[in-house]
């Protein structure tokens, strides 16, 4: 599951937990710090002040008083100066710091806002990409639910145009026209004068996949089994990740051909890159076709490193298109 983004007031937010980026005196200072400390009421202050200086990158958790939460964990996080400080790896730090401490918390659901991104000067637009990387890294591997609460609009419609108008302009410039793509496919096949019947086996919206079916030794079970063999991975870290049944997965494990939906989903699962990914389809007979668009917003999260279900099916779902699941 990725980061949401959220417009909201993160003080309202009745999640396990609360993100305030402060400063190292933890006083409220100002900002997100100020909401945060006047919601929590006196108490908090009275605590927070009694505290040692909280280094940058660092992060402590307290009770979250008269707030809705459980806890808040504050954090500080770099001020940007010109890049050249280590800024972006610091940032990065601090929400993995901040991860971490949720997660020994026993935290299912967190709240961010944007940090560094106000009094600290980081460009918002880089601020948003060093959030999405570090957030959705963690995620793949731990099972938290995490929000990131934007305060203004500007802000929020930013965040959400610039993945789908990433994602559009994808499209744009990767999209093939099926007709003009079967003219490109017959041609290829008359020259290298494969039979035809090998491409009738499959849909039309699979018409790609001839090349993919050349000289292959293993099926598509025989590499998932390596894959995860190689990657010390078990049955349920796969179909978890993946979404789909456990039994509908020990089928395929065993042998069963899937559906290009599910070869798909396993394939997201298995977080592979896009050459390991276009492989492993192809030996089930599919590929991510440049003329279907909903093959292009996963190949285009792939290439970004983005492999969560979810991710694929809200950024699907937001541009109109079929999902996966």
């Amino acid at each position: 599951m990725a980061v949401k983004y959220i417009l909201n007031n993160i003080t309202k937010l009745k999640v396990d937990a609360i993100v305030n980026t402060t400063n190292a005196s933890l006083n409220g200072s100002g900002g997100v710090d100020y909401a945060i400390h006047k919601a929590a009421g006196e108490l908090l202050y009275q605590l927070t002040s009694n505290l040692e200086k909280l280094e940058t990158s660092k992060a402590l958790i307290t009770p979250a008083f008269n707030l809705p939460c459980k806890y808040i964990i504050h954090t500080v996080g770099p001020i940007y100066i010109d890049g050249k400080y280590n800024e972006v790896q610091l940032l990065y730090q601090t929400y993995q710091n901040v991860l971490k401490l949720a997660l020994e918390n026993d935290v299912k659901t967190i709240a961010f806002p944007l940090i560094s991104a106000g009094s600290h000067r980081f460009p918002k637009q880089l601020a948003i990409e060093v959030a999405t990387v570090a957030i959705n890294e963690f995620l793949e591997t731990h099972d938290m639910k995490v929000y990131m609460v934007l305060f203004n609009k500007d802000t929020y419609d930013q965040v959400i145009d610039s993945k789908y108008n990433n994602v559009l302009k994808y499209i744009v410039k990767n999209f093939v026209d099926e007709e003009i793509n079967q003219l490109r496919t017959e041609f290829k096949s008359s020259t290298l004068e494969t039979p035809k019947k090998v491409y009738k086996e499959h849909s039309k919206s699979y018409i790609d996949t001839a090349p993919t079916l050349v000289n292959i030794k293993e099926n598509f079970a025989d590499r998932l089994a390596k894959i995860m063999y190689d990657n010390n991975l078990r049955n349920k870290d796969v179909y978890y990740h993946a979404n789909i049944d456990k039994k509908l997965f020990s089928k395929i494990y065993s042998g069963n051909h899937p559906s290009k939906k599910t070869a798909i989903l396993i394939t997201l699962a298995l977080k592979l890159n896009l050459d390991d990914s276009l492989d492993l389809l192809g030996r089930a007979g599919y590929t991510l076709s440049p003329s279907i668009k909903e093959d292009l917003v996963v190949k285009w999260h792939i290439e970004n490193n983005l492999h969560s279900v979810y991710d694929v099916c809200e950024t699907l779902l937001n541009m109109n298109l079929k999902s996966i699941l």
